[in-house]
């Protein structure tokens, strides 16, 4: 897998680490349902993966809710419709990958329901360039 950055977000820890950035591209797979299970696979940045799920990090998302989430959005952008999934060494790398890029933190912690899980949230710099990604920009006329 690689990953991208957005050229007014600079990364020094992805440069520093020689960490693949936010227009570097991945090719996302797995299977799907369709009368059977068959392989499916879509490419896409590291900058469009997160700017997929990183409004959904805003409500702290445990890892189950942030894995289904990505392969429902994942799915459909690959212009299928029906039931997918991902494969999970693929979806551990995109967490640890986004990690290392700072742009998300992921904790061990209690849930309402007295376990533990793995929780998802934005670090500063996800939140700042989720904004930069998903805001609406005024159209100059």
């Amino acid at each position: 897998m690689k990953m991208g950055q957005s050229a007014e977000l600079d990364n020094t820890k992805a440069e520093e680490d020689d960490l693949a950035d936010l227009h570097d591209k991945v090719t996302i797979s797995g299977t799907f349902y369709s009368g059977g299970w068959r392989p499916w696979e879509v490419v896409m940045t590291w900058e469009e993966i997160f700017s997929l799920i990183s409004p959904y990090l805003l409500e702290h998302p445990n890892d189950y809710l942030v894995k289904s989430t990505f392969e429902k959005e994942a799915f459909a952008k690959a212009g299928l419709v029906g039931t997918a999934k991902i494969d999970d060494q693929e979806f551990q790398t995109i967490k640890l990958h986004l990690k290392a890029l700072d742009l998300i933190t992921v904790d061990y912690l209690k849930s309402t329901k007295g376990g533990m899980a793995l929780f998802w949230s934005l670090t500063k710099l996800g939140d700042k360039l989720m904004m930069k990604l998903r805001s609406v920009k005024k159209v100059i006329k």
